[in-house]
């Protein structure tokens, strides 16, 4: 979150800040098979489990439905979800959105809500 309210002021500069990682990124939980049989990660034979895809929308739930520092609070506390370690094998990849979260969640981005605005899923559960 720090690191995130660190680098704020650069949006008053124009800068765009991105964070890129996975709202389901567990290398662990993946259906490798698919990849391996037809070559293409994006090749899925089933698919996502409902654990990924409750974790998924709950993600999309706190970034759609939260601003300012109750955005904040809500991506933090989704550390703290069920499905949490299921869909985060390490902590790495769930980093960037805490690192959005402390960007975009100062009180004067209050009612500021994000947009889910693409997805992709690949190797099954991520």
């Amino acid at each position: 979150m720090k690191v995130g309210s660190t680098l704020r002021p650069l949006r008053k500069d124009n800068y765009l800040i991105v964070g890129s990682g996975g709202g389901v990124h567990n290398l662990y939980r993946n259906k490798w098979l698919p990849m391996v049989r037809y070559c293409d990660n994006f090749a899925q034979d089933t698919p996502p489990e409902a654990w990924a895809l409750e974790f998924r929308q709950s993600v999309e739930d706190v970034m759609t439905h939260n601003s300012g520092p109750d955005l904040r609070r809500a991506v933090t506390r989704l550390m703290k979800h069920p499905q949490y370690r299921d869909a985060h094998g390490t902590d790495d990849h769930f980093m960037s959105a805490m690192f959005v979260a402390g960007a975009a969640g100062d009180e004067e981005d209050r009612g500021s809500k994000g947009v889910l605005g693409a997805e992709t899923w690949e190797l099954t559960n991520m």
